[in-house]
Order: C-alpha cells, then structure tokens, then sequence
C-alpha cells in the first residue's frame, strides 16, 4: 500500500477547517447525454465508472494520524472504499429557472466532507432539461473536492482524466484494484522519526533563505522614513468581517471569450485577467455605491498565485500562495480602470516574484496543529473584525479550462462552472473559468455578506456593458 506523508503546506488546509468555513472546492459542469447511445446517464452507470477510475487516481486515499505527535499525518490507501458513499443523485425540483438550479448547487457546496473518508465527492443532478436553454435530459455533476488535496491546476487536470475528446466511449469496468495495507504503522513510525531530524535542517534553511529578504525590508522601512506606506491603503468592507454561517449564495454569468479579449484589447498591455477584473472591480464599484458603502480609495484584492515548481513532481495538493492589488473601484472611466489594473497586477506580480524565500516553506516547520488553534480563536472572538486587514475582503481566482469539447461517459459537456471556500476576512469570492470559447465568473458568499445576490449580478452585466461599449 503507498502511502504520502502531507506536507504542511497541504494539512494547513485541514487546520482552519470548520463547520463555517470548511475547505472544499467544488466543480459544477453541465450536459448534454444526446450523444450517448442511450440518451441518458444513470446513477448505476457512473458508479461503475467511477469504480474503474479511482485506482489510478488519488481519490481511494484517506486521513491517518502519524504515530508520534505532534507530525503531519498520512494519505493511506482505505480497505474499506465503497463507491456508494462518493457517488450520489439528487433530482432538480421546484421552478425550472437557473436561480433555482443555483440554489441546489449552493446546497450541495454547505455539506462538508466525511473526513474518515477519502475527501472527494461526485453527485449526479438530474432534471435539468427542464431549465429554458438547456437540451433534454440534462445533467450536471458536482464535483466536491478537499483543498488539501487538489488545488485549481490538480483540479483540472483530475476531471481532464475522467473525460474523453470524443463522444465514442468505451471503459472496462474492472472495478478498484488496492494492495493490502501491510505495515502501514511502521512505514509511517520510520517517516515520522526522520520528520524529526529533517524539519531542524529545514527550519535553518528556511530561516537562511528568507533573512536577506527580511533584512532588505527593514533597511528600507529605516531609512526611508516616508509617511507613505508600502504598498495599497487597504480599506475595509463588509466583505472582510468573519464567516458565521455555513450557508452561501452563488450564481454566475457567461461570455463569449472574444468579447473579453475585445475589451482587453483596448488597452496595450492588458491580459483577459485584467478585463475580467475591470468588469469585476466595476461591478463592485457599483453594488457598494448603491449601498452607500464604497470607500474613497481603491478597494484592494487578493488572487491566488500558483507556487507549483519544476522540481516538485507532485500531481495532487495545493501549492499556491497569494497576492494582492489595487482593482481601481474608485475609478469611474471602465479604460481608466483597466489601465490602472494592468498597471497594478504587473507590479504586484513582479513584487510576489522577488521576493524571497516562499512562505510556503514556513508552514512546512511551523506546527500547523497550533495555526489551527489561532485560527479557531480569531473565529470565536471575531478578531478579524478588529485588526488591520492585508485586503478588501475579496479574493478573484482564474484557472483556465479547456479549449476543446470535452465528454463525460460520451455526455458532451456544455458548462463548466467553479465554486471555492470563504474564510475570516475573505466573504466575497470571484471564480473564472472558461472553456471551449466562453469564460464563466462566478461569485460565492454568505447571505448575511451578500443578501442580494441577484441585483450584484445586474452590477455586473452593467459593468460588462460599459466594458465592451468603452
């Protein structure tokens, strides 16, 4: 049986992991079974699929402790890895509308994942054809995945793997093929020995790495002597108070993908990420003003930045930090906005890359059992609320899909949608996708934060408008 020890970087995710703020991140695709030979997809069928495919992939792995405390603890292999408790069907109910078909998928996102099992979950929504737009018989599967286990690029490349090119489909349903665990308990006590004597060469190393770059940024701070602080005055919105309720609230829109380089095209320079955040950053401007909330200064964002290294050979678990810019909500021209964007995320992108030493690598030897406890603390005592925030409560991440048809059981898929997690201090995500020639944002919060989701999402075909019309 193999085993794979987590690294800190990847059990930091299970350490703030709590009922309000659990750390899954979800895949939502739409179908069309017109290509397959019966019409339709069954619940049956899609077990026996999935059972053929889990052995080569890392979806039969579930949590063990380590045998000396405190360490990290291991993926195993589970003995006792039944399908039906991954795979599921749920029926679309209630009025055909896409609202509607969002409220479902908003549920499913609520109900956290069973950690005695292997972290991953598929459920089959059937009904669908009854929602105007959508062909007969659609479908759609909701993919529901640990953080700690697959980040956007891993997540891509999993549902890569379980699709086909083309709509013939063939599999031989072979069922999962696992080693026994034998001495599984002494592989982990050897690794977790030597975790000892490689966590004190780690620990000097990471400190050695990262000195040039603290000694750096204190010189400067000294001799400086400025009133102008480093980097974005970060205001604060409702976005960036905590998360007290495991309840969310989603929906998205979808764009043809050449508009969007239509609109990055009007300023040199400009990336599609760009033009989906001036649309973004425009609608914001817009929800906050009408709510007499917008600040005088710029709102400032987070985005996830791949950490993913050539020398890391990892396929699975997350590897991303962040960084932050200033999206120019106090802007009114949409251009203005999306040079001053442009101009923003080069610096910050530049800024994130010479920097030195990761800070990833510090959560590798610092015990994140501990981080847990802080982060639980700041929930409880609401601390996020009192102190200076490194960004506006809004994080926009973009992972690229696939530029040709994709089938799934020979079902073409027609959508592809993203759904993420919220933390403390992060109440507001915005997820783009594409595939084939259309990009997809989609928006998640509580609705507490975001009571009105469906006038935000008017926001942001307004703004899409000025965009394009600029």
């Amino acid at each position: 049986m193999h085993i794979k020890q987590l690294s800190g970087t990847n059990h930091i995710w299970f350490a703030i992991d709590t009922k309000n703020t659990p750390m899954h991140v979800m895949m939502v695709s739409i179908y069309d079974p017109s290509t397959v030979e019966s019409g339709k997809i069954a619940l049956d069928s899609v077990k026996r699929y999935m059972s053929s495919m889990v052995s080569g992939l890392p979806l039969c792995q579930k949590l063990q402790p380590s045998p000396i405390k405190p360490d990290f603890p291991f993926w195993v292999e589970d003995r006792n890895f039944n399908i039906d408790n991954h795979v599921q069907q749920v029926s679309f109910r209630g009025s055909s509308t896409k609202r509607n078909m969002m409220n479902l998928f908003e549920r499913i996102a609520e109900q956290p994942l069973d950690q005695a099992r292997p972290l991953w979950q598929m459920t089959l929504v059937t009904g669908l054809g009854r929602i105007p737009g959508l062909p007969k018989d659609a479908f759609a599967l909701v993919s529901k995945l640990h953080h700690s286990q697959f980040d956007g690029t891993s997540g891509m490349k999993l549902q890569a793997r379980l699709h086909s090119a083309s709509p013939d489909f063939a599999w031989s349903p072979a069922g999962t093929s696992r080693e026994p665990g034998r001495d599984v308990p002494g592989k982990m006590l050897l690794q977790a020995i030597g975790n000892r004597y490689r966590w004190t060469n780690m620990s000097t190393r990471v400190a050695a790495s990262m000195m040039p770059g603290l000694v750096k940024g204190a010189a400067k701070r000294i001799l400086s002597r400025s009133k102008v602080k480093e980097g974005p005055e970060v205001p604060r919105t409702r976005f960036s108070n905590s998360i007290q309720t495991n309840e969310r609230v989603y929906d998205s829109i979808t764009w043809p993908l050449a508009e969007i380089k239509s609109i990055k095209n009007k300023v040199e320079g400009a990336t599609v990420n760009d033009a989906t955040l001036a649309i973004f950053a425009g609608a914001v401007r817009k929800y906050m003003e009408h709510h007499g909330e917008l600040p005088e200064t710029s709102l400032v964002i987070a985005m996830p930045r791949s950490e993913h290294k050539e020398s890391n050979t990892e396929s699975s678990g997350n590897q991303a930090s962040a960084m932050r810019a200033a999206i120019g909500s106090d802007i009114v021209d949409p251009l203005d906005r999306l040079r001053f964007i442009r101009d923003n995320t080069r610096q910050a992108k530049e800024k994130a890359t010479s920097r030195s030493g990761s800070p990833l690598d510090v959560v590798d030897v610092v015990p994140t059992y501990t981080l847990g406890k802080v982060f639980k603390a700041i929930n409880y005592f609401k601390l996020v609320e009192k102190i200076p925030v490194p960004f506006s409560g809004m994080v926009l991440t973009n992972v690229p899909g696939p530029r040709v048809p994709l089938y799934f059981m020979g079902a073409k898929m027609l959508s592809n949608y993203g759904l993420g997690f919220l933390i403390d201090g992060m109440g507001l995500l915005c997820t783009v996708t594409s595939y084939c020639d259309e990009l997809y944002l989609g928006v998640q919060s509580t609705p507490e934060l975001l009571p009105d989701i469906e006038f935000f999402f008017e926001c942001v075909a307004d703004s899409y408008g000025e965009c394009i019309n600029a």
